[in-house]
């Protein structure tokens, strides 16, 4: 049995009590404050929060003495050479003048510090001395005897007690710990030199000591606290506070307050920026000073504030006689002890390059485990990584590093500069002599040319001095040093020249000897430089940030090192040397160059800060290099060489003990791993500088320089923490995951690390060993979107939404696109091989699944795809691996739509890839069997369901409710519909991205049609899946079919020029082709099952939706327009009457009539040559939809909008009521419903206008077409109206509508096709009460044809006995609304001239005998009252702008006005007519007309600026007024009216005056002969019989207050005229 977590540290306690015991001094007996290790996360710490408290409590177990560096202050700080104060700077003597003042003399630990310089060179140097400060190596100052600061520190404040004073007996137990007095000499309180205490119990201390000791112990022991006490030279406590034991108090701040976490600013930049903060915070420490603070121990505090203290009769008590009471009563008022603060978090808010909430890694603030001890603190593989940051905290991917900006480049001072090293490369043949070279060493000089043993050994004896000299100066000083490399350096650069540019041999075998003689000096050279002195020392930086010269030096002296040895390596290669020598030599330049690596990085920690510092710079601005870069210099040389010599691995290996050894060192600590990260990245932006020092850009994807061996090292660490218990680890492990993986992301997509198979292959085994689950605590947001793009080859990015694993799949979509740069096919297909996961995944559709299944389902197929879509052609994995991860018959539906997303993804990449088509047959093998199984689960459904339900009623007879099984039925067939709606919007998608014809082609599998086998009006719910089976069809068609407005550009085009038309013919005949071929695909497995579902839709009983009916007759236009394009068949045998595909051919149900119009408008739509093929047809079933009852009003606005786009100019549809925007209507059904009798109307004028226009050969056939076309219409409006019910009693809107039609229809085409008698026949249909014989159409119908010479007489004579019919019926009432309606309003057709002709000709024949005969005034009366009512309104028609139409209405007001003056003529004359009570109705009539017809009259003489007969006429009829009024009210004198003459032109209008004397003649003619009057009563005869006229007439009182009224009503109205009232009598 496993022992528990708390019994090991049991059994460790218990190793440890066994260990040789000592006596505890008295220095350990400090509590310190407990330092958190990089092994201790803060997890660790919460989990065990009892032992921390335990911390705090006495045991008597043995503690190993902790270690705390000493107290310092600014006194301590070491003086100059000299002794003279004035060396150091002012502000440092001011300093240690105020600490010197300060009780404590400023003495502080290194606790809580930290030091941040501008450069990180300047941060490194003050963090030296912090180091050596926490180390303890760096000593307090000691003070000598008579000193200034002896002084200070031994001289004694005023009053306070002499050390003689001091009392020997006093006693105390040493394990109180005693505080040593501020004065107190600097080296008798030294915590790094304990004092020595004797081993007796008790011990002698001084009075102050005592004071102090018993204010400490006056309080319980129980209370956990200790009261430290603080003397100011005046003898009196400093501070009173409250601290923990073993804690210190800093005298500069109260320890019960706060302390806020700020940035580091001045104090008066924070007051200038936020005052009134600043403000609130003064005032709250100004509170919080002033306040009273309640003492715990007022007694003590009294003690403690009392002058007298130490005054004679003050007695001290025993420490005996303290400690007594307490240790009888332990438990006495103990109290729960708080808990310690945490210590705060410094956050450097100056380094913006990390974006990680970690801050940067510095090497020395991680602590490494030794060498020795690896073996011991190597990690378990399942250790939990520590170091990561708290809950919240993002990592960084790049460390702010990137690519160098363009223009970079080393100055000519250096060595890459300058070109040396570019022409330190041999490429010449040596075999040939190249001259001398002078070599210059101190006084002597050398001339070399072809290698000979004189020129080896002048060369061996060179190095053998200048390696005796680097002996000898590691004894001297530092100048002589750098004397002594600057001379190798010298002579290393000048032996390069001479390799480079001289060096021949006279046989090629003497190359063997010379690489020999130069690889033994060479070597002796190297480890004589690597094994100096200096290189046991780091690097040391200076104030400035430069690296002393003699370091750098040597730095240089290993760089030409390596230059040479890439010399000897480049003249080795010749057949004349053996391969094993060779070999020898390529091993010793990687020999060489990881020693100058390992020299300049490992142990030089210098190098990666200087790196670190010039990659911060901030802007794009060039970065130039001089001769302080050095590393960086040192780094591109040796680049350079072992890429010559085809080993650029043995670059990363000089620097794995720089990058990769501190990860294994500490491998479960993040903060090492990321060290390790940036120092690794920190190297890439150099190697792009080319030979010649300057930035060549783009060489990183150029050149091979990974080294995936070291990542795999840091990424392993974090994988295997995923072992161990997830509880146990960072919340932020999942995030730092992430980075790592967003950083391989990085090194491939932007470092150009194309060879990245062996990380693919690490990522891929942390995944697989996951089985593909996403990490614990993940949260999954579906697939990557790069995935539903493959189709446009995105470009793979990190977005922050991603997921590890979607970060994992870009990095194996980005790694394989960039090995198949520098990798063969074959090779690639291999690792996608390696990287395919096992299959092992089921989940059942009868059972409940979890997410994290059904994401690492969908990772399977998004893991799949991504290698699909990587893989070169012909190493891909077979689309029948992603098929067989998901069997449809018993999956879950989840896991349907995941197996279908990737086939979309898949096919629409497919698709446009440019590879042969055969690529989709396996995609469309995989489509094939997805359609067959899930119909045939369709299917299954319903009859499982019945079986079972069969079965158990006729073997264990249940009955089962219907309605239950019809539920069951359809929830499970509605998870089949769904995975079915998503394959086929999949599928749809996929024929979008199809290419070509050909692809589309493909993807239209025969089983399609399967789908419409789902139609059922009890099943609505299949419709959607129909739908999207119809849109497939649709896609597929409009690839086959030319693009209509690209067709009509064209031929817009080739009207303006008569060129060559043959290439117009040569792209119509393959468009042709085309359409034939999808023409024959369609017909054969697709138009039959289409016709079917046509059929079934518009056939059932109950309409489906509409969406479904749309879809279909769009689709089966469509399918009809391939098959007439291809000229397999014609538009008749979809329109026509017969054929077995036509639309009338449908049953006539509701929903087909609805659709009729939709059908005709998508037919007209799709080929405009449809209208001129079949324009009667069409114009036949418009105007029959024209006329459909409200309720079945549909789509009649788009088939007048699509007659209309298609031959606007057409005589039937010219002069719509609609308006056409960029040249195309676009009528809505809301405009069509409020204009639906206007285009009527306007169709039926159009009708009579073709007519009238036509050519006599022409007209017969017109007038047939429009005759058919009207009675289609009037059989459609009978046939709506039988269907409203039987017999004339039915009323409703739509009978309404259909008056208004037969009132246009006999206005306009009444002369084309007679109105059927259906409409006129009181007892068929109920005729307008107001109009039942039709006369305003009758009327209007005469005034269009005004212009023939026949139709005036014929209107003369149809007003006459309309009037007399009226006047017989007693329907006079009716007949005044008729001619009103037939003459008034601007929207009628003609009426305008009617109303004229009416007003002007007709009506003044009947004033005419309205006084003159006795039965006259009761056909005028009617046609005064109509006259009334038109010029009330006639003022609407008055344009002013038109003087010609102005003129014509005042003619014909004018011509009226002096036919009632003619009229009043005969009362005038015949005084006794004022006694008839029909004079007195008439003249009361003529007075109404005169005052509705004064505002339009006035109006008009104002516009026209001449009265013409206005005046004369009001003076007239004011005259006669006054007239009548005089005869009516009394014998008076009478003053005879005004009878000056009148202008003859305004008596009627010129042209028809035979027409007014004919109507004049006709009705005088028929009153004489067939009206009679006898006793005030009126007969009429008709033929053999007599009907008596009922007149609406009053007493002779009630006309004579009607004449009255009237007559003041005109003068009423008369006086507020502006220009009639000048002229009248008033």
């Amino acid at each position: 049995m496993i022992p528990t977590a708390s019994r090991q540290r049991k059994g460790r306690l218990s190793q440890g009590s066994k260990l040789k015991k000592r006596q505890t001094r008295l220095t350990e007996m400090q509590i310190e404050e407990r330092q958190t290790t990089l092994q201790e996360t803060p997890s660790m710490s919460r989990s065990r929060p009892n032992e921390r408290s335990r911390l705090f409590q006495t045991s008597n177990r043995p503690r190993s003495p902790k270690f705390r560096p000493p107290d310092l202050s600014l006194l301590d700080v070491p003086s100059p050479s000299s002794s003279v104060d004035g060396s150091r700077p002012l502000f440092i003597r001011i300093a240690q003048r105020t600490v010197r003042s300060r009780n404590d003399k400023g003495k502080s630990v290194p606790d809580r510090k930290y030091v941040c310089m501008d450069t990180d060179i300047e941060t490194q140097e003050a963090n030296e001395y912090l180091r050596s400060w926490r180390e303890g190596t760096l000593k307090p100052k000691t003070v000598t005897q008579g000193s200034e600061a002896a002084v200070v520190a031994t001289s004694r404040a005023p009053l306070q007690p002499c050390a003689g004073n001091r009392n020997p007996g006093t006693v105390v137990d040493w394990k109180y710990s005693v505080a040593s007095k501020p004065n107190m000499p600097t080296n008798a309180r030294s915590r790094n030199s304990p004092v020595k205490i004797p081993r007796p119990r008790s011990i002698h201390i001084p009075l102050d000591r005592m004071i102090n000791l018993w204010s400490r112990t006056c309080k319980p022991p129980n209370m956990g606290v200790l009261r430290q006490v603080q003397w100011t030279s005046d003898g009196k406590p400093a501070r009173k506070g409250i601290v923990r034991a073993g804690h210190l108090l800093s005298s500069f701040r109260d320890p019960d307050q706060f302390r806020p976490a700020t940035l580091e600013s001045l104090q008066k930049n924070v007051d200038q920026e936020r005052p009134r903060s600043s403000f609130r915070h003064r005032l709250d420490r100004t509170t919080q000073e002033t306040a009273p603070k309640a003492a715990a121990n007022p007694l003590l505090a009294k003690f403690l504030e009392d002058d007298n203290v130490l005054s004679g009769n003050t007695h001290l008590p025993r420490v005996e006689q303290i400690n007594g009471p307490a240790s009888e009563n332990p438990s006495t008022g103990i109290k729960r002890r708080r808990p310690r603060k945490r210590e705060p978090q410094r956050r450097n808010i100056q380094e913006p390059h990390h974006p990680s909430a970690m801050g940067p890694i510095e090497a020395d603030d991680v602590e490494f485990p030794l060498q020795e001890s690896h073996t011991e603190t190597t990690v378990e593989k399942s250790a939990p990584l520590i170091g990561l940051g708290p809950f919240g905290t993002t990592y960084t991917t790049s460390f702010d590093i990137a690519p160098l900006p363009t223009g970079s480049y080393f100055t000519a001072r250096t060595f890459l500069g300058s070109g040396a090293f570019a022409t330190s490369f041999i490429t010449r043949d040596l075999d040939h002599a190249r001259g001398f070279s002078m070599i210059q060493s101190g006084p002597s000089a050398f001339r070399w040319g072809s290698w000979n043993d004189n020129i080896s050994g002048q060369l061996g004896t060179l190095v053998d001095q200048s390696c005796e000299d680097l002996q000898q100066a590691s004894d001297q000083d530092q100048d002589a040093f750098v004397s002594v490399i600057s001379g190798t350096i010298h002579l290393l650069g000048q032996v390069i020249g001479y390799f480079s540019s001289n060096l021949s041999f006279y046989d090629a075998i003497d190359r063997i000897s010379f690489l020999q003689r130069c690889r033994t000096l060479i070597a002796r050279l190297v480890q004589e430089l690597t094994g100096h002195p200096l290189w046991s020392e780091q690097i040391n930086v200076d104030t400035s940030g430069n690296v002393s010269e003699s370091q750098s030096l040597c730095v240089r002296a290993l760089q030409l090192c390596v230059v040479l040895a890439t010399q000897l390596r480049q003249v080795s290669k010749h057949d004349v040397v053996p391969d094993p020598v060779q070999t020898v030599f390529k091993g010793f330049l990687e020999q060489t160059a990881i020693h100058a690596l390992e020299y300049a990085f490992s142990k030089q920690p210098a190098g990666f800060a200087q790196i670190r510092e010039k990659l911060r710079q901030p802007g794009s601005c060039p970065v130039v290099f001089d001769e302080r870069h050095f590393v960086v210099e040192l780094l591109v040389v040796v680049s350079h060489t072992l890429a010559e010599n085809h080993s650029f691995d043995t670059f990363w290996t000089g620097l794995r003990s720089s990058v990769v050894s501190p990860s294994l060192e500490a491998p479960n600590d993040a903060r090492v791993l990321e060290l390790c990260w940036e120092r690794m990245l920190l190297v890439l932006p150099f190697l792009e500088i080319d030979r010649q020092g300057v930035l060549e850009v783009g060489r990183r994807y150029r050149m091979s320089c990974e080294t995936w061996t070291t990542v795999k090292h840091l990424l392993e660490p974090s994988f295997k923490a995923y072992r161990s218990d997830t509880q146990r680890q960072s919340p932020t492990l999942n995030n730092y995951c992430r980075a790592l993986l967003g950083r391989c992301f990085g090194l491939i997509t932007t470092w150009g690390w194309r060879k990245c198979e062996p990380n693919i292959g690490v990522l891929f085994d942390f995944f697989a060993r996951r089985s593909l689950f996403n990490l614990p605590n993940e949260e999954a947001h579906g697939s990557p979107q790069f995935l539903a793009n493959l189709h446009e080859h995105p470009r793979l990015e990190l977005a922050p939404e991603d997921r590890c694993f979607h970060v994992f799949l870009k990095i194996i979509g980005s790694g394989l696109y960039e090995m198949r740069k520098v990798y063969p096919d074959k090779k690639i297909g291999g690792t996608v091989w390696r990287l395919l996961p096992n299959h092992g995944r089921f989940l059942p559709k009868d059972q409940a699944i979890s997410q994290l299944d059904l994401d690492a389902l969908r990772n399977h197929h998004d893991l799949l795809c991504t290698l699909y879509w990587g893989s070169p052609q012909g190493f891909r994995p077979k689309p029948t691996v992603l098929q067989n991860l998901v069997d449809v018959k018993n999956s879950h539906k989840e896991a349907c739509h995941i197996n279908i997303r990737s086939w979309l993804n898949l096919v629409k990449y497919q698709l446009t890839a440019n590879e042969p088509l055969s690529s989709l047959e396996a995609f469309v093998k995989w489509l094939t069997d997805l359609f067959t199984q899930i119909v045939r689960q369709h299917q299954l459904a319903r009859t499982e369901a019945e079986e079972q339900v069969l079965l158990a009623e006729s073997t264990e007879g249940y009955v089962v409710n219907r309605s239950l099984l019809e539920s069951t039925i359809r929830q499970n067939q509605r998870q089949v519909e769904a995975i079915l709606s998503d394959l086929l919007s999949s599928m749809q998608v996929a024929m979008n991205v199809a290419p070509d014809l050909t692809a589309a082609k493909t993807l239209l599998i025969p089983d399609l049609v399967s789908i419409f086998s789902l139609f059922s009006t009890k099943s609505p719910q299949t419709n959607k899946v129909i739908i999207y089976s119809l849109e497939i069809l649709l896609l597929f068609i409009a690839k086959a079919l030319p693009d209509e407005r690209a067709t009509a550009t064209s031929d817009n085009d080739d009207s303006q020029d008569y060129g060559d038309w043959s290439a117009l013919v040569s792209d119509a005949l393959p468009a042709m082709s085309r359409a034939q071929e999808v023409a024959g695909y369609l017909e054969r497995y697709f138009q039959g099952p289409l016709r079917q579902l046509l059929s079934n839709c518009f056939g059932a009983d109950n309409p489906p939706e509409d969406a479904l009916l749309t879809k279909v007759i769009e689709t089966w236009v469509a399918m009809g327009r391939v098959q007439v394009f291809g000229g397999m068949r014609s538009w008749v045998e979809f329109i026509g009457d017969y054929g077995h595909d036509s639309w009338t051919s449908l049953r006539n149900t509701e929903q087909t009539r609805k659709f009729s119009s939709y059908f005709l408008a998508a037919l007209v739509d799709t080929d405009t040559a449809v209208f001129k093929e079949h324009k009667q047809h069409l114009l036949k079933a418009w105007a029959a939809s024209l006329v459909e009852r409200e309720l079945l009003l549909k789509y009649q606005h788009r088939l007048t909008s699509s007659l209309l786009n298609a031959d606007s100019g057409d005589s039937l549809l010219a002069n719509p009521p609609f308006w056409a925007v960029a040249g195309r209507f676009d009528i809505t059904a809301a405009e069509f419903s409020e204009r639906r009798l206007s285009v009527i109307s306007n169709l039926l004028s159009n009708m009579r206008k073709s007519t009238e226009n036509a050519e006599d050969s022409e007209a017969i056939r017109i007038r047939a077409n429009h005759k058919e076309i009207l009675k289609v219409m009037m059989a459609s409006m009978k046939n709506n109206y039988q269907e409203l019910g039987h017999g004339s009693g039915v009323c409703g809107a739509y009978v309404d509508f259909v008056h208004r039609v037969i009132e246009l229809l006999q206005q306009h085409t009444s002369s084309i096709c007679p109105i059927d008698r259906f409409f006129t026949n009181s007892s068929s249909f109920p005729l307008p009460a107001h109009d039942p014989t039709y006369v305003v159409g009758q009327l209007m119908n005469y005034g269009l044809r005004l212009q023939d010479h026949r139709t005036p007489k014929q209107l003369a004579m149809f007003v006459q006995s309309v009037s007399e019919r009226a006047a017989v019926d007693g329907q006079q009432i009716y007949l005044v609304n008729q001619l009103s309606t037939a003459m008034g309003g601007r929207d009628v057709v003609g009426s305008s001239g009617l109303r004229s002709f009416l007003i002007g000709v007709i009506f003044p024949a009947y004033v005419d005998i309205a006084l003159s005969t006795a039965y006259g005034w009761i056909m005028a009366i009617p046609i005064l009252q109509a006259t009334r009512k038109v010029f009330s309104s006639i003022i609407a028609d008055v344009n002013g702008a038109n003087e010609t139409s102005t003129d014509s209405i005042l003619g014909t007001i004018a011509g009226f006005l002096g036919c009632l003056r003619h009229s009043m003529d005969l009362v005038v004359d015949h005084p006794g007519y004022m006694e008839q009570t029909r004079t007195l109705k008439t003249i009361a009539a003529y007075f109404a007309s005169i005052t509705a017809v004064l505002p339009a009259l006035d109006y008009i003489c104002r516009i026209l600026k001449r009265h013409c007969q206005a005046n004369a006429l009001m003076r007239f009829f004011g005259s006669f007024a006054i007239y009548v009024t005089q005869s009516l009210l009394g014998p008076i004198d009478m003053e005879t009216p005004n009878m000056d003459p009148l202008e003859e032109t305004g008596n009627t209008i010129r042209q028809y005056e035979d027409v007014q004397a004919f109507a004049i003649h006709e009705l005088r003619e028929t009153l004489n002969r067939n009206w009679i009057c006898h006793d005030e009563l009126y007969y009429v005869n008709r033929g053999q019989t007599r009907r008596e006229i009922v007149v609406d007439i009053g007493l002779f009182e009630e006309e004579k207050a009607s004449v009255l009224s009237e007559i003041e009503r005109f003068f009423n109205v008369l006086g507020r005229m502006t220009v009639l009232s000048g002229g009248a009598i008033l």
